[in-house]
Formats: structure tokens, C-alpha cells, sequence
């Protein structure tokens, strides 16, 4: 009788250690019903960006936008492979204090976090999956703008400004060879979401821009 009690306190442990890791790996990856932290943590662990889908139950407009961008496939999809992605309520938890911190008023609002939460983003938020998406590519084009940017800094010894300078100079460099007719606005765009982080690299980049037109045009 023992063993037999045994074998089934271990078969009932396997069970709970098996819906632990499903719910970790599942419903951590797209938009669980979750704690701020224990998103962040996951995050870390898992070295992706995080996204927060600032909602309430009670906000007509939250379900609205959940149904028509957030549930359409083409979002789902991207966002799952690259995001640790989840639902927080500004009314229940630790979601509103991480409100406060990042300056939510409106909601349904998305935040975009790096894992080592130093760079973040609100989503413009439009009922239009594509410009959601569009926006959470953009976003790792800037996380790993300021991780080079580090770098540089870093390696060469210099001041932020003049890594910023020279990572916009490379860039503008090698997106005019690719495409000089594109518009610079776009270009800059893509790159750095016109964050009010990368003001330095925005001016060299427009500058350097222009610079590769006239010497082109001479």
C-alpha cells in the first residue's frame, strides 16, 4: 500500500511540475493573464523584449481593440515568436503601480520594454494590426540601435554623443547606398522610432543623410 501511495504522490508531482512548465511556456508568451514581474522576470530569462497590453475589464474599448489587432493572426504570430507578451489590468496587481512608472493615462495602451528594461516604447495605438506590428519590429531595430551604440562606446572609449554620431553615420551611409531615393523620414523611422532618446542620432543621421545626396549629385 505504500508504494502504491508512493507511486501516485509521484505520478501527481510529474503532473503539477508538467502544468507549471505549460503554463510558463505557453501562457507567458502571449499575452497571459499575468503579474508585471513575473513577466519581466520571464523576459530576462527568455532574452526577449517584453510587451504590456495595459487593459481593464471594464473598458469597452480594451476588449475592442483586443478582438479586432491583438487576437488577428498576422499580430498573434510575430509577436509571440519575438515578445513575452501579457495582459496586465490597471485595476488588479502590480499593473498599476508599473502604470504609474510608465506614464499610462489612456488605455488600452501597449508598452514595448527591452529584457534589461532601459528602452521603452508606447504603441501608437490605431485599430490597424499592421501598424501594431510594424511598430514591435521597429522596436527591436532600436534596441539593438542603443545596444550598439554601447558597444561603440564601450570598445572606442568615447562619449555617448560620439558613439551616437558614429552608429548614425554608418547607418545613413549604408541605407543611401541601398536605397537613395527613400525618404529619410522612413528611414529614421525604422530605425530609432524617432525616440526623444536618439535626438543626437537623428540630427547626424539627416546631416550625413544629405551629405551622401550632394556628393552624389556633384
Amino acid at each position: 500500500m505504500k508504494t502504491i501511495y508512493s507511486f501516485i504522490f509521484f505520478f501527481f508531482s510529474l503532473t503539477i511540475s508538467a502544468q507549471e512548465k505549460s503554463y510558463t511556456l505557453d501562457k507567458l508568451t502571449y499575452l497571459a493573464n499575468s503579474d508585471v514581474e513575473k513577466g519581466i522576470s520571464y523576459s530576462k530569462e527568455k532574452s526577449r523584449p517584453m510587451m504590456i497590453y495595459f487593459n481593464s475589464h471594464e473598458c469597452n474599448s480594451c476588449e475592442k481593440y483586443l478582438d479586432k489587432v491583438m487576437s488577428a493572426d498576422t499580430i498573434e504570430k510575430y509577436l509571440k515568436s519575438k515578445y513575452v507578451c501579457i495582459k496586465a489590468d490597471v485595476k488588479n496587481g502590480d499593473a498599476s503601480h508599473f502604470a504609474k512608472k510608465y506614464d499610462i493615462s489612456l488605455i488600452p495602451q501597449i508598452v514595448l520594454i527591452s529584457q534589461d528594461q532601459s528602452v521603452y516604447y508606447k504603441v501608437e495605438m490605431k485599430l490597424d494590426e499592421m501598424m501594431t506590428v510594424k511598430q514591435a519590429a521597429y522596436f527591436m531595430n532600436v534596441v539593438a540601435l542603443k545596444d550598439q551604440i554601447m558597444l561603440y562606446k564601450k570598445t572606442n572609449n568615447s562619449d555617448y554623443d560620439a558613439a551616437s554620431d558614429a552608429m548614425a553615420i554608418s547607418y545613413a551611409k549604408r541605407d543611401y547606398k541601398k536605397n537613395p531615393s527613400a525618404n529619410v523620414d522612413d528611414n529614421i523611422y525604422m530605425r530609432c522610432l524617432n525616440m526623444k532618446m536618439f535626438e543626437k542620432f537623428i540630427e547626424t543621421y539627416k546631416m550625413e543623410w544629405e551629405k551622401q545626396k550632394t556628393s552624389k549629385n556633384k
